[in-house]
């Protein structure tokens, strides 16, 4: 059968995305009802996003949840 391969969290990719749709850490934040410094934690792989708070995220960036991370599959063969 196919073996599926453990995902872990790689960087997260907020402050690229934010750079990207010209958006301010602060402006998120308002969109958001998230502090701006759990953003900055989010930003500088400080702190992990739940899921609830990822799902918040990337429905105000209009992006999906695996946009917000870089993912890393650990394949064991």
């Amino acid at each position: 059968g196919k073996s599926v391969s453990k995902v872990d969290y790689g960087r997260c990719l907020l402050g690229s995305i934010l750079q990207e749709k010209r958006m301010s850490q602060v402006e998120l934040a308002a969109l958001t009802s998230i502090t701006p410094i759990e953003i900055s934690y989010y930003i500088h792989n400080q702190r992990r996003m739940s899921l609830k708070t990822a799902k918040t995220i990337s429905d105000a960036l209009n992006v999906t949840i695996e946009d917000l991370y870089e993912w890393i599959s650990n394949n064991h063969s």
